[in-house]
């Protein structure tokens, strides 16, 4: 809401002056001091101090100002009533020029609306538009039209709202605002394009109206795309630095954009202006992990959790993280706190396998991939996991029914083939395990693992040539791989 007055401050101020007492002058200029500092309560005070020496309108107008800025509406209300009526008295005895009547009006609808008596606002506003309709004032005719349109649509009287708005840009259509207010309620009606002209003109009007950049990239986030609201978030911010929703709404299209490092600067600068903003660190912390920068990522969870220390999901993502560097033992612990409390977490059970299974404890893993199995039987990957463990254990045959299982949940599994494809490799089913490791390249062609167990089947089929050929792929395609140097070596005799 508008809260600028219609009579000008000065004008009353130099009443005041003339016929206060001096001590009610320094009472009363006391406490607009105090307002401007924003030290409400103290001017509260310093305009009761100057009122209990002598009833003046102006200084009971200004104590109504701070009671309405400390949302105190019904003290605000009762002062700019004393004030009108102190006002008709004063009027009587002697001849004032200038007319507090609107600015009560004025004073009066923002009172009603912060206490959500709308129609009684609406009221005030009318009359106000009323009187500096007749004196042509045109930028009191702005805020109060602009007032009374916020205060139609808090009444849920959106129609009415709309027309408030196209009257003042028939009255004043250079004013930016008003298309700005106007292109909100096109928007909640849906007519996107009748939304996206009203803040176009609002820009170009002027291009430092920060909100119609605001709702033009919501607008267009919903309706063309993320990647389009982009610019919009971007002029809006460098209009307003420090808006942590629009901020967090822009590093979100970046992450989703794939643009990890513009992501991780918002996020930095939400962190700036909240430090200790749990959910701020956490999505950098997811930022970090998709620019692939583990280390950052880590250090991320472990301050959030440090804060929280029970939040369970980034424990698991920590955790994740943990065993994708290597630090198996940290993921283990990280693991062993999360199944403590969620003791049916199919995926912690899973990761906790996988993580045992790195530290060469084959059996214990082999325990929790059943457990993950048992509590959720529709993941091809625990399947795929528990077969590749089964490899490992040399118990290919029971592998084989993991990998048909993972296979069937998910056709296009192009590891889930690889795997089957050693699988049957150990035990001599060489046809099987080459249309696998062929079917797992075509799913995949920058499959490495399956270009080497290729190459492994051709060579025991005495087709060296074509041998080479895979494992000459995989270790382009994996040149730091010690195994698949050592496959191709060994061919190459």
């Amino acid at each position: 809401m508008q809260k600028k007055l219609f009579v000008s401050v000065i004008s009353l101020a130099m009443y005041l002056c003339t016929y206060a007492q001096p001590k009610t002058r320094f009472y009363f200029d006391e406490g607009e001091r105090l307002m401007r500092a924003g030290k409400y309560e103290a001017a509260i005070a310093s305009y009761t101090q100057s009122l209990k020496l002598k009833d003046n309108f102006i200084v009971y107008n200004s104590r109504g100002i701070a009671y309405e800025r400390l949302g105190k509406y019904e003290e605000a209300l009762a002062d700019y009533n004393k004030a009108l009526a102190n006002f008709e008295q004063e009027r009587q005895k002697r001849k004032i020029e200038t007319d507090y009547t609107p600015t009560y009006h004025f004073n009066a609808g923002n009172a009603n609306f912060g206490l959500k008596r709308y129609k009684e606002a609406v009221k005030h506003y009318n009359t106000f538009i009323s009187i500096a309709s007749a004196q042509r004032n045109i930028e009191a005719l702005q805020r109060a039209y602009i007032n009374r349109g916020i205060c139609l649509e808090a009444a849920k009287e959106f129609e009415a709202a709309k027309q408030n708005y196209t009257k003042l840009i028939s009255i004043s259509p250079q004013f930016a605002t008003a298309y700005v207010r106007r292109g909100l309620l096109f928007s909640s009606e849906n007519d996107y394009d009748a939304a996206i002209q009203d803040f176009d003109k609002a820009i170009a009007l002027n291009p430092q109206e920060k909100m119609a950049y605001l709702y033009r990239a919501e607008l267009k986030a919903n309706t063309k795309g993320p990647a389009e609201a982009l610019p919009d978030y971007s002029s809006y911010l460098q209009l307003a630095p420090n808006d942590l929703s629009a901020l967090q709404a822009r590093a979100a299209i970046l992450v989703a954009t794939g643009q990890f490092k513009e992501a991780i600067k918002d996020y930095n600068k939400m962190l700036s202006l909240q430090p200790k903003a749990t959910n701020i660190l956490l999505l950098r912390a997811k930022a970090h992990r998709s620019d692939r920068n583990f280390s950052a990522a880590i250090a991320d969870y472990t301050a959030a959790l440090t804060q929280q220390p029970n939040n369970f999901q980034a424990l698991l993502d920590r955790a994740a993280l943990y065993r994708s560097t290597g630090k198996l033992d940290e993921a283990l612990a990280d693991l062993n706190k999360v199944l403590e409390v969620h003791t049916a977490n199919a995926y912690a059970y899973d990761l906790r396998g996988r993580t045992l299974r790195g530290l060469g404890k084959l059996e214990d893993a082999l325990k929790d991939y059943n457990k993950a199995i048992s509590l959720d039987n529709t993941q091809a990957d625990f399947f795929n996991n528990r077969g590749y463990l089964l490899n490992q254990m040399k118990k290919y045959a029971e592998a084989i029914k993991d990998f048909d299982q993972a296979i069937s949940l998910e056709p296009n599994f192009a590891y889930a083939y690889n795997n089957r494809a050693i699988a049957r490799y150990q035990l001599g089913e060489l046809v099987k395990a080459q249309e696998d490791a062929r079917k797992s390249l075509a799913l995949d062609p920058e499959n490495a693992a399956a270009y080497h167990t290729l190459g492994l089947v051709l060579l025991k089929e005495g087709k060296k040539q074509e041998a080479l050929q895979a494992f000459e792929n995989a270790v382009r395609l994996k040149p730091d791989n010690q195994e698949f140097a050592a496959s191709l070596a060994e061919a190459r005799k």
